[in-house]
């Protein structure tokens, strides 16, 4: 009887192995793919971090030549606004 107990024992605790190592590759699976998912929205994150810095380099490349330049862009800007205003009244209402 003492060998019954031992042996039932023996394959409950084999069952449970069993179980274990089932849940362990479906969890190892379920981890993968949550691992490949997680790198591709990190690689759509860094694109877009990307295209903001390289924006970002573009604003301070503009900046820095308005700045060399005296910051005479808005007053280039009125001017030209001035200038097609004038040539807008010459020309009359139907220009427009």
């Amino acid at each position: 009887m003492n060998d019954e107990i031992t042996i039932a024992v023996l394959r409950e605790i084999r069952d449970e192995i069993r179980g274990t190592r089932e849940e362990i590759r479906s969890t190892r699976t379920e981890l993968g793919a949550r691992i490949d998912a997680t790198n591709e929205r990190l690689g759509a994150v860094e694109g877009a971090v990307l295209e903001l810095a390289e924006q970002q380099r573009f604003v301070v490349r503009w900046l820095k030549a308005d700045h060399a330049r005296g910051g005479r862009v808005e007053a280039d800007v009125e001017d030209l606004k001035g200038r097609v205003d004038r040539i807008e009244a010459r020309l009359g209402p139907e220009a427009t």
